[in-house]
């Protein structure tokens, strides 16, 4: 079994080989480093933007493999009124055999208020990513993307955002974002 966990950017050379085995902790772990990371992102006060809780489903490409289907969730945390949020996220991605759980910290910008029906938002992120594959296999890297996406309200709390991402691991991230904001 082979174990490996990188913050290096980008992927061996294709054609490496890995042996059968598991990398990374256990999807629970994985959870529970997201939640404190969310928790962690801003401390628990008042704030002029309501924080979001978002699902996430889409496609994910890597240069070197077959597109994958991807999963998730995050947490939003906005920093003061100006429409900048720090969020962290766990991102789950498996074609066959090959399975990558990211931990990732989002930094966010919002072009409009909250009270926008339609929000435009530019989003960067960083993170590690815990790899699994039963076959050949390059080592895992981290991840480290930019994109941009538009919430669309679809009620007072709820809204639903495509999004739209490129950079190193995945390679090109395309998602619909499921949100919720607790308190509007």
């Amino acid at each position: 079994m082979v174990n490996s966990i990188s913050l290096a950017a980008g992927r061996a050379r294709a054609g490496a080989t890995c042996a059968s085995g598991n990398a990374g902790p256990p999807r629970p772990i994985a959870g529970i480093v997201t939640l404190l990371l969310a928790l962690s992102a801003a401390p628990l006060g008042a704030q002029p933007r309501p924080a979001e809780v978002h699902a996430r489903f889409g496609t994910a490409t890597f240069f070197e493999a077959a597109q994958h289907v991807a999963a998730g969730a995050s947490y939003r945390h906005y920093v003061g009124a100006s429409g900048w949020a720090l969020e962290p996220e766990y991102s789950f991605m498996t074609e066959g055999s090959h399975q990558d759980h990211m931990v990732i910290v989002n930094v966010v910008k919002d072009f409009r208020p909250p009270s926008q029906t339609v929000v435009p938002y530019m989003v960067m992120g960083a993170g590690l990513n815990f790899h699994r594959n039963l076959g050949p296999c390059p080592p895992s890297p981290g991840g480290l993307g930019w994109g941009v996406g538009l919430k669309r309200r679809i009620g007072r709390r709820l809204f639903v955002a495509p999004e739209f991402r490129i950079g190193m691991e995945p390679n090109v991230r395309f998602s619909v974002r499921l949100g919720f904001a607790p308190r509007r």
